[in-house]
């Protein structure tokens, strides 16, 4: 046993035990037993992860007890479901199953059923639970034959990953039971669907088969952008890129173990894909989440990496295990701040207050995600050695996005991002100093209970280990409290930025003015967040220059104000880092987030006060970069009419400048800058980076 497996035993045995006193009973069945509140749709999929941790840690450690509480549960799934005859807790005859996720929890859990299957020398399934489990996974097939297939962007009716889980069951379901009566309809429509998980544009003129049939004749839509981004929930969503890879992970061990040969097209773009998510993880395991997250941070997505990264290290050849190693360890370091053995227990407090399901659902995630890649991490064989090359510098115009990466920094911007636009610049080194809410581009609150940021417009451009974006957007507040305006406009915003080819620097330009007179509650120009929460063990050092226009954080990243104005740090005394949903389907409970994090920010106004129609609210400019700054004293901020101006000396030894035009004409300015006269013609919006 090696000691990745060693260590996660250890935490599924911990957490096995603390949940242990929390797996409810139904009444009168002594054979059932469920995890979660029992109800349908998240309630059922917790119970059939949290199954799965027990199933899997039952084999891996002999352990009895855990395998009968595995078998009760499931049990229960399998009873409970529209082929069984057990209500679940939401009434008498309430059952799951012919939805469009009931196959989620299904995938996911197989593996457990697979650990009970294998056992020796302990009981296993019985006859009766191997029927129960055939008549549900050909249920569960036989509905998906009716259903249509939606595939396409935009994000609204976009499905890699349900159209993956689902044309996994279907797959599974012919290859497992080929003897069923639909097998072959099956086959074909799991193809189908599958054609229509990680499908980009140029599918649609693909000539390549697919189960015998060329890819353009199963064509419906393209879920992901030509460079495989992948627009869910509404922004660019890298976690759900690793989603739609572990249906995928979830299915190819599955067909290992059986000793069943998985169809080459059942792997159509995974590489492709896994060459983009590759590129964003952090050298620890950790996402860089480049687009932003809605959710907790660092749970569900982040969960499921880890059954993508063992299902490459075979597909591939990739050497993975740092990366999980480094995963595993920011998991033990939660575990052991949260004293009681379970995963989440002190960040995620709000949940197991307000909602069990909600905080049981993340804990049957971290739980599920290890028991798998546990279970499944032996006799890994490689397929091929060729694993894919982290990409560079990548655009992708549909979310305005941009990212650079070196063996220093990781620098980006997404004007599509979860919580509106959002900049990084990162050590590649130090993940725990990404934090992606409002990240470099500023907060403006108004009277609103809720606000959203709109783009109006945004431009960019790319080039080797750098990028320049500028755009604009309008801060959007509603649930007021006064009785006579339910929403409004707060703040009109332009930026520029970008990520300087030094390989270190990001230079970010940021203007804020009123279309009309608004109040506003408090402004925090610039915002970069450093979280400063268990992972990194609670405490931060910053170094300031003399004026405090400069800092550094714990001599890896480095801020700068180029404007008159110092840097400010604001340390929230709560968690500020909380659920992002803008249909107000959560409460916000702004001061009980689940990550804390200190904000760096100039000239920051926390007293509400009034702004005239047209007035600037903030108008300033910085520059960040990995290390400390060649040259400090170089950096200016210059403002020419409409035309702004930042300039530094790179890292490099270059002169940089980034000038922008937040005007609505064209116009031209001639700068004196390091010893040299520039001239400069930008349109209306247009940032231009020159090197001098």
């Amino acid at each position: 046993m090696n000691d990745m497996n060693t260590r996660t035993r250890k935490l599924l045995g911990d957490w096995i035990a603390a949940v242990r006193p929390e797996l409810r009973k139904v009444p009168g069945k002594p054979e059932y037993l469920y995890y979660g509140d029992g109800t349908n749709g998240w309630g059922v999929q917790t119970n059939q992860k949290a199954f799965s941790a027990f199933a899997a840690y039952a084999k891996m450690a002999g352990d009895r007890r855990a395998q009968q509480e595995a078998l009760a549960m499931l049990r229960f799934s399998l009873a409970t479901h529209v082929t069984g005859d057990q209500s679940l807790t939401d009434g008498d005859g309430v059952r799951w199953g012919h939805t469009w996720i009931s196959i989620l929890g299904i995938e996911r859990m197989m593996f457990g059923v697979e650990a009970l299957s294998f056992s020796t020398n302990m009981d296993a399934l019985t006859d009766a639970d191997r029927a129960a489990l055939k008549r549900m996974l050909l249920s569960e097939a036989d509905f998906q034959l009716t259903q249509e297939i939606i595939a396409g962007i935009p994000g609204a009716i976009n499905k890699p990953e349900s159209n993956w889980w689902n044309g996994g069951l279907l797959l599974r379901c012919a290859l497992f039971y080929p003897d069923a009566p639909n097998a072959a309809a099956y086959r074909e429509k799991a193809a189908d669907l599958l054609a229509n998980a990680i499908s980009v544009p140029s599918d649609a003129e693909s000539s390549e088969l697919l189960d015998g049939k060329p890819m353009c004749e199963r064509f419906i839509g393209a879920n992901f952008t030509e460079v495989y981004a992948l627009n869910h929930h509404g922004y660019l969503n890298v976690g759900y890129m690793v989603i739609t890879l572990s249906q995928a992970a979830y299915l190819h061990f599955s067909l290992r173990d059986a000793g069943l040969t998985a169809p080459e097209w059942m792997y159509r773009h995974v590489r492709e894909l896994w060459q983009l998510v590759k590129s964003l993880i952090f050298p620890d395991g950790r996402l860089c989440r480049i687009g932003g997250d809605t959710r907790v941070r660092y749970c569900y997505c982040q969960d499921y990496l880890l059954p993508v990264l063992l299902m490459v290290e075979e597909l591939f050849g990739e050497s993975t295990e740092a990366l999980r190693k480094g995963w595993l360890s920011q998991v033990e370091r939660e575990v052991s701040y949260n004293g009681d053995g379970t995963f989440l227990s002190k960040r995620v407090e709000l949940f197991r207050e307000r909602s069990v399901i909600y905080y049981t659902r993340l804990e049957s995630d971290r739980a599920t995600t290890l028991a798998c890649t546990a279970y499944y991490d032996r006799g890994l064989s490689p397929r091929e050695s060729s694993p894919v090359k982290p990409i560079a510098d990548w655009h992708d115009a549909y979310h305005g996005a941009c990212f650079t990466r070196n063996d220093r920094r990781i620098a980006s911007f997404s004007w599509s991002g979860a919580e509106g636009p959002v900049g990084l610049c990162v050590p590649l080194a130090d993940s725990s100093l990404a934090e992606w809410r409002n990240n470099l581009v500023g907060r403006v609150e108004g009277d609103g209970t809720r606000r959203k940021i709109d783009v109006l417009t945004y431009r960019e451009t790319s080039f080797p280990e750098g990028f320049v974006t500028s755009g604009e957007f309008m801060t959007h507040e509603y649930a007021l409290l006064t009785e006579q305006l339910s929403e409004e406009n707060v703040v009109h915003g332009y930026m520029a930025y970008a990520a300087l080819p030094d390989g270190a620097t990001v230079l970010v330009i940021q203007i804020g003015r009123t279309d009309q007179m608004r109040h506003c509650v408090t402004v925090t120009p610039l915002l970069l967040n450093i979280p400063n929460d268990v992972f990194n063990g609670l405490t931060r050092t910053y170094e300031w220059s003399d004026d405090r226009r400069c800092v550094t954080v714990d001599g890896k990243l480095s801020v700068l104000s180029l404007c008159e104005a110092p840097l400010e740090l604001l340390n929230p005394p709560y968690r500020q880092i909380g659920l992002c949903n803008h249909s107000e389907k959560f409460a916000p409970y702004a001061k009980r987030g689940m990550l804390h994090c200190d904000e760096l920010t100039i000239a920051p106004q926390r007293m509400p006060r009034f702004y005239k129609s047209g007035e600037t609210v903030y108008d300033i400019a910085a520059a960040i970069t990995i290390g400390t700054f060649a040259s400090p004293a170089s950096a200016v901020y210059l403002r020419d009419g409409n035309i702004r101006a930042a300039a530094i000396r790179g890292q490099d030894g270059v002169g940089y400048v980034l000038a922008y035009n937040p005007g609505t004409d064209a116009a031209e300015t001639t700068l004196q800058i390091y010893g040299q006269t520039l001239t400069l013609k930008l349109d209306s919006g247009e940032a231009k980076l020159a090197m001098v």
